[in-house]
């Protein structure tokens, strides 16, 4: 994929809602394909899927009031080929678990922030999170 999108002249590829439906990947094939694949034990990642066309707003505690377009959020990693957990599955569970009411994270994980609320949202954990941030989606 990143050979592909690099002769395309995208020097920085992200899997996203794009890439993904050109990619031979569990959204694209049948059924009966993956579930032949996930019996034969072929590797493979489990990732988030972002909405397309949507915002995710959340109250960050310096910033105010921040929005990312999930058009522009690729479609993380949660669970590697050898399924270990990656950081943006971890984070979350262990936020929900601990029961943290809010988190102080470092400037560079900002724009994770709407993988970690769309998540959160997807586990079934409702749609507020450590510090208090929302979704709204337009």
């Amino acid at each position: 994929m990143r050979e592909v999108e690099r002769a395309r002249g995208n020097h920085s590829p992200q899997y996203n809602h794009a890439v993904r439906a050109t990619m031979r990947n569990s959204l694209t094939l049948e059924a009966a394909e993956v579930k032949e694949l996930l019996d034969k034990g072929t590797p493979h990642v489990v990732r988030i899927k972002m909405p397309t066309n949507e915002e995710v707003t959340f109250t960050d505690m310096i910033r105010g009031d921040v929005t990312f377009q999930t058009n522009i959020v690729d479609d993380k990693v949660l669970l590697k080929a050898d399924g270990m957990p990656t950081y943006h599955l971890a984070v979350v569970v262990d936020d929900y678990l601990m029961k943290i009411s809010h988190a102080f994270r470092g400037e560079e994980w900002l724009p994770s922030a709407p993988v970690h609320i769309l998540l959160w949202q997807y586990l079934g954990w409702g749609t507020k999170c450590p510090n208090g941030r929302t979704s709204r989606s337009s």
